[in-house]
């Protein structure tokens, strides 16, 4: 009699094969009919490394397609491609097939948690806010993205996990903080990518924005803050550190006042709830201290003129925000419209500084509130809240509790950054959420103290508060 696991052995050997004889034929028609194009090195690469790929998107997503996009977050805005957005965009939806497919093909999926609830509930009222809104192509023009984001989050919530899983989302996230902090350190010291003394990455055709690119390093702070701190390897403790290190170095570099108040958040949550939070706070201050002199006084000045430039603006911005939202308090103008809400109450608010027409709320409560009024709000703070207990049940006993702590603090600081910027359609907070899900879905747990957690110093998972499984058959 065949079995289930077989039948899945069988059909995966026939798959790679395939994939394997396809990538041969195609390999072979670019070398010798096109030789010497762009075309055909392109297709001969991607005949050579793309059956790879595929095979490890279908067997195994985390590793491909989601830690390929866990690494390049940060990179976000940088990685244009035509017709299709961003090389993250395209990651997303190929890590929302492969889990999903994964699913299917084992028969395998957890029970979301109930904060999957909050988000909906606020896409569907971001949605309803069209028929309403000042300007409802402005709307549909971004709710695309909201429901991507939230498709892919909503898969992720499902998608059932191991700590060995969970470890690979996590070193992902954090290489790709590391990365990003590297790539902006050194174009920052070979003045390549200095703008009014900040680190201002640009390309060609895309800009990345300081405050974004270092609120898409707070995730990775924390995570490599709680390697070092919980991990029993020497080597591990001091990659970490260097690694945190680098990245607050590149914070300081940007200049973005709300990404540092975040991180500041992130750091005060881990040493209130962090056994290790004397070394924490040791090696917390002497890091900010060497970022602070290697980065000069650009981030001193911006933090010494915040009062009287308002904040580069923001103070006056969120007063005429103000004034709309007395006038959009219940339902709002429609989402994505808190520009045209401003526009109109521009000109009757006194600025002063002048902030110009149309501009964002820089303020994701202000933002919402106008946009999609207190109903909105109460539903994007309950989705917040949902996150943040998302693993209230990981206790300290629980091997994941570390994991725990470095994801609560990073959407805290997130949140905090948020008071500053806007934020809710960027991928790195949907990370931050997806690997809060991905944690909470640990379906084979390992006791703390079991061989494997003592021998990697990572967390594993606990038998007491794993989620719901669902099989076959147990439906």
């Amino acid at each position: 009699m065949i079995t289930h696991s077989n039948q899945n052995r069988t059909a995966s050997m026939f798959l790679a094969v395939t994939l394997i004889v396809a990538a041969g034929v195609v390999a072979a028609y670019a070398s010798v009919a096109m030789s010497g194009t762009k075309t055909g090195a392109v297709l001969a690469a991607g005949a050579t490394i793309g059956p790879a790929l595929v095979y490890t998107a279908l067997t195994a997503p985390l590793v491909f397609p989601f830690g390929a996009l866990a690494a390049l977050t940060p990179f976000d805005s940088l990685l244009n491609v035509s017709l299709f957005g961003t090389a993250t965009r395209l990651l997303g939806l190929a890590t929302g097939g492969a889990m999903l497919f994964y699913m299917f093909r084992t028969r395998r999926f957890v029970a979301p948690d109930r904060s999957l609830i909050w988000w909906i509930l606020l896409t569907v009222w971001m949605a309803a806010s069209v028929f309403w809104a000042l300007d409802p192509p402005s709307s549909l023009l971004i709710l695309p993205t909201v429901v991507q984001l939230l498709a892919l989050y909503g898969i992720a919530t499902m998608f059932p996990m191991d700590m060995r899983k969970v470890r690979i989302a996590v070193v992902a996230a954090a290489l790709g903080g590391v990365s990003a902090a590297a790539y902006g350190i050194y174009l920052f010291e070979i003045g390549a990518a200095v703008k009014q003394s900040r680190l201002w990455i640009q390309t060609d055709s895309s800009t990345l924005n300081p405050d974004h690119f270092a609120a898409s390093l707070i995730l990775p702070i924390a995570l490599t803050l709680i390697a070092m701190l919980w991990s029993r390897t020497r080597l591990v403790q001091f990659g970490a550190a260097v690694a945190a290190l680098m990245m607050m170095l590149a914070i300081a570099l940007s200049g973005s006042r709300g990404a540092l108040l975040g991180l500041l958040a992130a750091l005060l949550y881990l040493v209130i709830w962090d056994r290790h939070r004397l070394q924490l706070a040791a090696m917390s201050f002497t890091a900010g201290s060497l970022a602070m002199i290697w980065s000069g006084a650009s981030l001193i000045e911006r933090i010494q003129i915040a009062g009287s430039t308002g904040g580069a603006g923001r103070t006056d911005i969120w007063q005429i925000g103000w004034i709309a939202l007395k006038a959009h308090w219940l339902i709002g103008a429609g989402y994505a419209n808190f520009p045209f809400a401003y526009d109109q109450a521009f000109l009757s608010s006194y600025e002063r500084l002048y902030t110009d027409w149309h501009r964002a709320p820089h303020n994701i409560l202000l933002g919402t509130t106008v946009e999609l009024g207190v109903i909105g709000t109460i539903l994007l703070v309950l989705a917040w809240i949902g996150e943040f207990r998302m693993l209230r049940t990981v206790t300290r006993e629980d091997a994941r509790y570390p994991i725990r702590l470095a994801i609560e603090s990073a959407i805290i600081g997130l949140f905090v950054t948020g008071m500053f910027a806007d934020i809710m359609i960027w991928k790195y907070v949907w990370l931050a959420f997806i690997l809060a899900a991905l944690t909470r879905n640990v379906v084979t747990p390992e006791l703390s103290g079991t061989p494997s957690s003592r021998s990697t110093g990572l967390p594993a998972g606990s038998t007491s508060t794993r989620p719901r499984l669902g099989t076959e058959a147990s439906r």
